[in-house]
């Protein structure tokens, strides 16, 4: 989900993802690090829209790391224990 425009260190996003992955419980399949340019929002809608401005001219563009954390969430424990 997009969020209105809060950035913050790349630093503080991590010890935000490794804060919620020891108390989630949940099983972590992979971690990445991805950079997207030009992610806008459009009217209220929470769908991001990537664009490229001036044909390629990069020096334009707005680029925004991201740490996405693909998991799997734990299991609830089976009756009686087992």
């Amino acid at each position: 989900m997009f969020t209105p425009d809060v950035y913050e260190q790349v630093s503080e996003t991590l010890a935000g993802a490794n804060a919620w992955i020891a108390a989630s419980g949940a099983r972590i399949v992979n971690i990445e690090t991805v950079v997207l340019p030009n992610l806008d929002r459009l009217d209220s809608s929470v769908n991001g829209v990537v664009r490229s401005i001036g044909g390629g001219n990069y020096s334009r563009n707005s680029w925004h790391q991201v740490i996405r954390v693909w998991h799997e969430e734990t299991p609830p424990p089976l009756p009686g224990g087992s």
